[in-house]
C-alpha cells in the first residue's frame, strides 16, 4: 500500500487558483468574489477554533480545581 501523499492546504488552494485564465470577465469577477468571502470564512473558522479551545482548556482547568476539593 502507498503511503498517504499529505493533503494541500486551504490557502495553498486558494493560492493554486489562476483566475487569470478564466476567458469571461463577469465569471473572473464573481469568482474573485467568492473566494474573498471564502478567505474571510475560513480566517474567523481559525480564530474560533483557538477561541474554542482556550475555553475548553480554562473549563478543564477550572472543572480540576473544584474536583480537587
Amino acid at each position: 500500500m502507498l503511503p498517504a501523499m499529505p493533503q494541500p492546504t486551504d490557502d495553498e488552494l486558494l493560492a493554486s487558483l489562476d483566475l487569470n485564465s478564466l476567458q469571461d470577465p463577469h465569471t473572473r469577477q464573481i469568482l474573485s468574489i467568492l473566494l474573498n468571502v471564502i478567505e474571510r470564512q475560513l480566517s474567523e473558522i481559525r480564530l474560533l477554533k483557538e477561541e474554542s479551545q482556550r475555553l475548553r482548556d480554562e473549563n478543564n482547568r477550572l472543572n480540576c480545581c473544584t474536583a480537587s476539593r
